[in-house]
C-alpha cells in the first residue's frame, strides 16, 4: 500500500500539481513574482506608485518676471519673442514638480510658489498626474513673433491628451492646472 501511494504521488510531483513553496536560505517562502504587462508608465513609476524626486529644477523664483511675462496685456510679454507658456495651480511647486526634461529648467515661479512660466523645449510632470510639454509653434510666423508656445498636457498614467493648444503670453490667461 505504501508503494502504491508513492507511485501515485510521483506523477503528481512531476506534473507540478503537487508543488511546495520555494524557500530562501532562511527557510521562509519566497514572495510570488509579478509577471505580465505591469511596467512603469513614466520614469520613476511602477506598480507601487511613483517615486520621482521633486523640486523646482532650476526654475527661478521671481514674482516680477512671472507677472511681467504672464499677465494678459503685459507689454513685456507681448515684446518678449521667446516661446513660453504660463501655468496657474494651487500646488506648492517644490513638492509637486518632477521628471524634468532637460534636467535644469528655464523659467520663473511667482511669489506664491504655485504659478510658473516655462520656455519652449521643456517637459515637466506635475503631481505625478499631468505631464506638461511646452514647444515652439511650427509653421506659424505670427505665433512665433508673439512668443506663443504649443502646449500639450497628458493625464498620467494613461497618457490621455488633455490639452493641445497654442498659448500666447500677453494675450491668454495662464493655463489652469
Amino acid at each position: 500500500m505504501l508503494l502504491s501511494s508513492v507511485l501515485t504521488l510521483v506523477p503528481l510531483a512531476i506534473s507540478g500539481a503537487l508543488a511546495l513553496p520555494t524557500s530562501d536560505s532562511a527557510g521562509i517562502a519566497s514572495k510570488p513574482q509579478l509577471s505580465g504587462p505591469i511596467g512603469p508608465t513614466q520614469p520613476g513609476c511602477g506598480p507601487a506608485g511613483c517615486h520621482n524626486p521633486t523640486g523646482t529644477f532650476g526654475l527661478e523664483r521671481n514674482s516680477h518676471m512671472y507677472h511681467s511675462l504672464c499677465h494678459p496685456h503685459s507689454g513685456l510679454a507681448q515684446n518678449d519673442h521667446r516661446s513660453k507658456a504660463c501655468f496657474d495651480t494651487n500646488l506648492k511647486l517644490e513638492k509637486y514638480l518632477s521628471a524634468p526634461s532637460p534636467r535644469k529648467l528655464k523659467g520663473y515661479i511667482d511669489g506664491s510658489d504655485t504659478n510658473f512660466v516655462l520656455f519652449a523645449g521643456q517637459i515637466i510632470t506635475l503631481d505625478e498626474k499631468l505631464e506638461i510639454h511646452v514647444d515652439e509653434v511650427k509653421g506659424n510666423k505670427r505665433a512665433k513673433k508673439l512668443g506663443c508656445a504649443r502646449v500639450k498636457i497628458y493625464h498620467l498614467p494613461t497618457w490621455t491628451l488633455e490639452v493641445d493648444q497654442v498659448w500666447c503670453a500677453g494675450h491668454n490667461q495662464p493655463i489652469k492646472l
